[in-house]
């Protein structure tokens, strides 16, 4: 939180420091996937990258850059491209822009079909995924039976692994049950801690045919799953 980088700059960053642990030169991808705002020819300037063969762009908010993963991989397997960059940065706590402006303010990235946005959940009082993801927890926990205190497992989960990791912003920030139990219900049934933080931060893979090195990672599969009306939200079931 607090970067002065812009969210192409974080991006380029991450991108750069996945080439030099995959152990090529950033000219070397023939192939972006981007998300997050950002376009492939962004990053195609950005990395001095002569020969760009394909880009694509996945729309599917906080999942477009896992999707993007295996269809990386799909287009490796299909000899389209060689070696491929999966990226997105992002300055969404710094820059100030927020997704949930229902007045249609600056936003980090598009969200896809507007009108549903416009038209049924913001007249709704649903401006947030807190509160789109709230009805379906809550229909979870009344068909389910569950404990809703396991959520207070996973947010105390998280909050031990952020312990691991250097760049983290909650490192050495301990939370107990009864720091969870005390926080305050944003929407019902979820709590301060359930909610998933606003942060400055980027990420990037490349994705190649195996080199038989002990840094390969193998992708075993990728799979998506849209309902019916994909973007709407609300009303799943």
């Amino acid at each position: 939180r607090g970067t002065a980088k812009s969210s192409l700059r974080l991006g380029v960053e991450a991108a750069v420091a996945a080439c030099t642990d995959a152990g090529i030169e950033p000219r070397a991808i023939d192939e972006i996937i981007p998300s997050h705002g950002c376009t492939a020819e962004d990053y195609a300037v950005a990395l001095g990258i002569p020969d760009l063969r394909f880009h694509a762009r996945l729309e599917i908010g906080g999942a477009s850059s896992v999707a993007a993963v295996a269809v990386a991989a799909a287009m490796v397997s299909a000899g389209h491209a060689s070696r491929v960059l999966v990226v997105g940065g992002s300055a969404q706590y710094s820059s100030g822009r927020r997704v949930s402006d229902p007045r249609g303010g600056a936003m980090n990235f598009a969200w896809p079909s507007p009108d549903i946005r416009t038209h049924l959940e913001y007249p709704s009082g649903l401006h947030v995924p807190m509160q789109w993801y709230s009805l379906h927890a809550n229909r979870w926990l009344f068909e389910t039976g569950a404990d809703g205190a396991g959520m207070r497992t996973v947010a105390l989960q998280t909050r031990r692994h952020a312990h691991n990791n250097a760049n983290a912003y909650f490192r050495g920030r301990e939370l107990t049950a009864a720091d969870y139990d005390a926080s305050p219900v944003l929407t019902e049934p979820f709590r301060l801690f359930d909610i998933s933080q606003e942060s400055d931060g980027a990420a990037a893979v490349v994705v190649a045919r195996s080199g038989g090195t002990a840094r390969d990672v193998k992708l075993l599969a990728g799979e998506e799953g849209h309902a019916d009306t994909p973007d709407d939200l609300a009303p799943r079931s």
